[in-house]
């Protein structure tokens, strides 16, 4: 784990590519807050209301474990989608 100035945010890095499920599986062992928000380097464009839109709906539906935010049809901007988000 590199150190970096923001005490609110681990950068974890490996000298080789061992993919995505692997550096997610070790980034959420670092994990020491209630919340966890995971974002590829390819979402760009994002607006803060979308987060904020898909944090509300989490923290006013506990019932709810994840939300996704992803790209429509290539379009330069992401949607939420609250029939995706993922109830367990």
């Amino acid at each position: 784990m590199k150190n970096n100035k923001d005490k609110d945010i681990s950068l974890v890095s490996y000298n080789k590519n061992k993919g995505k499920s692997h550096a997610v599986a070790e980034g959420l062992k670092t994990v020491t807050t209630e919340y966890v928000f995971l974002f590829d380097a390819d979402l760009t464009n994002i607006k803060i209301n979308e987060v904020t839109s898909l944090i509300e709906s989490l923290y006013n539906n506990p019932e709810i474990d994840m939300g996704i935010l992803r790209r429509i049809h290539a379009k330069r901007y992401i949607k939420l989608l609250y029939r995706e988000l993922i109830l367990s």
